[in-house]
C-alpha cells in the first residue's frame, strides 16, 4: 500500500505506523508538492523497508536533471510519472534505471459506477 502526498517527517512516520509500504513524494506541483530539502528529510527518516515514490513530470520524455541528480543521492528508483508518457519514454525511463510506474486514466462514459457505501 502507497500512501501519497506526504509532506513532513510526521507524515511519514504516520503512513509507516499505519502499515504502508511506500510512501508518495509529489515533486510535480500543487498544495503537496515537496521542496528538495524537506524530502531529503523525509528520505532520511524512512525505515530501509519503506520504497519511495517520486511523482514526476515528464518532459520531452524525460525527468528533469535536478530531480534525477536529487533523487540518484537517495536510491529513489520508483517514480509516478505523469505528462508525455509514452512507451519508449517509459523504457528511457528503464534504461536509466527508474522503475515507472505510468498513471493511467480508466474513467470513461462506459466505466461501472462504484455502487454506494453503506
Amino acid at each position: 500500500m502507497k500512501i501519497c502526498g506526504i509532506t513532513t517527517v510526521a507524515d511519514a512516520a504516520a503512513a509507516v505506523d499505519a502499515g504502508a509500504d511506500a510512501i508518495g513524494l509529489n515533486f510535480i506541483g500543487g498544495p503537496r508538492q515537496i521542496e528538495y530539502d524537506r524530502a531529503a528529510d523525509i528520505l532520511a527518516s524512512l525505515p530501509p523497508a519503506i520504497t519511495p515514490v517520486a511523482l514526476a513530470r515528464l518532459e520531452r520524455s524525460r525527468i528533469s536533471d535536478p530531480l534525477v541528480e536529487f533523487l540518484a543521492q537517495f536510491w529513489v528508483s520508483h517514480v509516478q510519472v505523469y505528462g508525455e508518457v509514452t512507451s519508449g519514454s517509459l523504457a528511457l525511463l528503464a534504461q536509466d534505471g527508474f522503475r515507472p510506474i505510468p498513471v493511467l486514466g480508466v474513467r470513461t462514459r462506459a466505466s461501472p459506477r462504484r455502487p454506494p457505501l453503506g
